[in-house]
């Protein structure tokens, strides 16, 4: 922006423009700085609150997923209407950082306020999941599921059913998920990866998603594969890539190995966090995936025992959410 018409501009708006200009040439930590800078003046700022929320959450800070609401908390209360969309942030920071009964409690107060909010109901799938109880997974998802699965976040909701369906030893539950909800969102890339996700886990189930299925995910993956906008995004690309019971399952190997080539050329060069992510964590995830589509499973485990710490600073619940 030039200087003249950020000489218009409030402070606050400056510290905005700032965060999203370092947004995008991938300086996740100076946009961090603008928004938190902004919160110290304006706690009540949703929007500075929403975004360094969200980006903590990508750059998997899972610590402050939570402190970046619990900061800002006392500033707010149940006479402003935007309260329980905060309660179910913080809900999900407190599941992120390990607080599940707390995340329960918050999550199920924000819902009492304001039924209409899938983040709190992500979060109690959360809760479930990590407490290893499935059906009562089904029964929260299946009780909340008109406020949730027309939603942005309908999709991944519905990956959460559908892996409860899974745990249960219903995969014919599973599968309804992707034919009914998940099949119809493969044109995003949030609604790949979920997609994608699934039917991987069916398979490592030891179950046959069906080659149909895995045909369409592959149809939009082709043309994604040398994005590279995310690192996660790239592993869920390389799922898709060495899928067992697809069609030319060999062949799908060799454009895996492409991929991870593209890869490689993206990280040799410039800075930001997503480079940064590609090559400590990316790229050895990548390969062990690879070496798992071939069965090479030794080799598999040689490539994660050496970085496995480094998954929760590289993408915290995204990557748990593979």
């Amino acid at each position: 922006m030039r200087r003249r018409q950020r000489n218009t501009l409030t402070w606050r708006e400056r510290r905005h423009i700032d965060a999203v200009e370092c947004k995008l040439v991938d300086n996740q930590r100076g946009a961090i700085d603008a928004w938190e800078d902004i919160l110290l003046k304006f706690p009540k700022d949703l929007l500075a609150l929403r975004l360094v929320n969200q980006t903590y959450f990508l750059t998997g800070d899972s610590m402050n997923v939570r402190d970046s609401i619990a900061r800002v908390l006392p500033s707010w209360n149940e006479s402003i209407s935007c309260f329980p969309y905060v309660l179910s942030f913080y809900a999900f920071g407190l599941e992120e950082s390990g607080l599940r009964s707390k995340a329960r409690v918050v999550a199920e107060r924000a819902l009492a306020l304001n039924p209409d909010l899938p983040w709190a109901i992500h979060t109690l799938g959360h809760v479930y999941n990590e407490s290893e109880a499935p059906e009562d997974g089904i029964g929260v998802l299946t009780k909340w599921k008109k406020h949730w699965v027309d939603g942005g976040l309908g999709g991944h909701i519905s990956w959460h059913l559908a892996l409860f369906h899974l745990d249960a030893g219903n995969s014919d539950g599973a599968l309804q998920q992707y034919d009914d909800v998940l099949k119809e969102r493969v044109d995003s890339v949030f609604g790949l990866v979920d997609a994608t996700s699934l039917l991987w886990r069916i398979e490592c189930a030891g179950l046959d998603p069906g080659a149909e299925r895995w045909a369409q995910i592959q149809e939009k993956v082709d043309a994604l594969s040398n994005r590279h906008s995310m690192a996660w995004f790239d592993a869920h690309v390389m799922l898709a890539f060495t899928c067992k019971s697809a069609k030319d399952h060999a062949a799908r190997l060799l454009i895996g190995q492409k991929l991870l080539q593209s890869m490689k050329d993206y990280a040799s060069w410039g800075n930001g966090q997503n480079i940064f992510v590609t090559k400590e964590v990316g790229i050895p995830f990548c390969e062990a995936l690879l070496a798992f589509g071939k069965e090479k499973y030794d080799e598999a485990v040689s490539f994660l025992v050496p970085f496995g710490i480094k998954l929760t600073f590289s993408a915290g619940a995204l990557l748990k959410d593979i």
